[in-house]
């Protein structure tokens, strides 16, 4: 009975989702149903899995579970912050460039439009410890920040020493030169994409 009300509710309905998404990737098996999962040794996995989603605000979900599956980690073990850090580090290294871009933007957006602004002045609505989480959750993509002037000033005008030194960790600024520099093309389309939000291009703080 107790299964049968958890399964019913949002986080219920959100872990038989990655359940069946699971066995689709490990076992390329579509057959499943509801009756299977809630009798699963995985139901409380997947219910810890799907609030820990929602807690975090977890991006592209879909290949997280892919991420967790080619390194055989278990789903009950799929809320750890050793496993959750493995799919921080593939949005962060792997995720391409279109998509971390517009997870950047839809993200910005979100945060301008809940502080009642235009996009162009969302820097004037969030605060320090704010983007320190956005960037912690890869919710917004070095890709974005370093080349908003925007930023810069935020960054040189409205964040203490110690939160500097938190941003620089999260940016690594001298890494994403070198990306940046592999990838010229790339660069000149994110030029474009902020000129066109109305910050102004600058690269270095």
């Amino acid at each position: 009975m107790l299964r049968e009300a958890e399964f019913k509710t949002i986080i219920g309905q959100m872990a038989w989702e990655y359940y069946k998404l699971w066995l689709k990737i490990k076992y390329n098996n579509s057959n499943n149903n509801s009756p299977a999962f809630k009798t699963s040794n995985y139901f409380t996995a997947f219910n810890n899995f799907a609030r820990f989603v929602q807690k975090t605000s977890m991006p592209f979900v879909d290949r997280c579970i892919a991420t967790m599956v080619s390194r055989r980690i278990d789903p009950k073990n799929w809320t750890s912050p050793a496993a959750y850090r493995q799919h921080l580090n593939y949005i962060e290294h792997k995720l391409p460039f279109n998509d971390a871009v517009n997870l950047s933007f839809d993200t910005l957006f979100e945060i301008a439009e809940a502080g009642g602004v235009d996009i162009v002045d969302v820097f004037t609505v969030i605060t320090p410890a704010e983007l320190i989480q956005f960037l912690t959750q890869r919710l917004i993509s070095p890709w974005v920040l370093l080349h908003s002037g925007k930023f810069t000033s935020f960054y040189q005008k409205q964040t203490s020493l110690n939160e500097r030194v938190y941003l620089d960790a999260l940016i690594n600024a001298d890494h994403w030169e070198v990306v940046f520099k592999n990838n010229p093309k790339n660069r000149e389309k994110i030029k474009k994409y902020m000129e066109e939000l109305g910050h102004l291009v600058k690269t270095t703080r």
